[in-house]
């Protein structure tokens, strides 16, 4: 079994930060959660995930700095796939195909 860890869009001294990180905790104590540094990201959410998608997304990868992006690690901390909007081949409401095809082969 892999790790899954979310990354929260909120800053750090987002009023809303602590909802998210209860809600995460509540759906599933395994979850991690993940929460950029605002020294480091700022504090503007739009801002903050065009510049952790450019350090995350490998060069082999186009870089579309969307939301809801899966990021598949390996146990060193080298990413290995970066998903994004045209992944889900305009079935965006049916993300099962998706991954099926993209995420689970790599699991193996």
């Amino acid at each position: 079994m892999a790790d899954v860890f979310v990354l929260l869009v909120e800053a750090e001294q987002d009023r809303r930060i602590n909802s998210a990180i209860n809600f995460i905790k509540n759906a599933d104590e395994k979850v991690k959660y993940i929460v950029l540094k605002d020294e480091l990201y700022g504090t503007k959410v739009g801002k903050r995930n065009k510049k952790f998608v450019a350090e995350i997304t490998p060069s082999n990868f186009e870089t579309i700095d969307d939301y809801s992006k899966i990021i598949l690690m390996d146990k060193s901390g080298k990413t290995i796939y970066v998903s994004n909007w045209k992944d889900y081949n305009k079935d965006w409401k049916n993300s099962k195909k998706m991954y099926e095809n993209k995420i689970i082969p790599l699991l193996k």
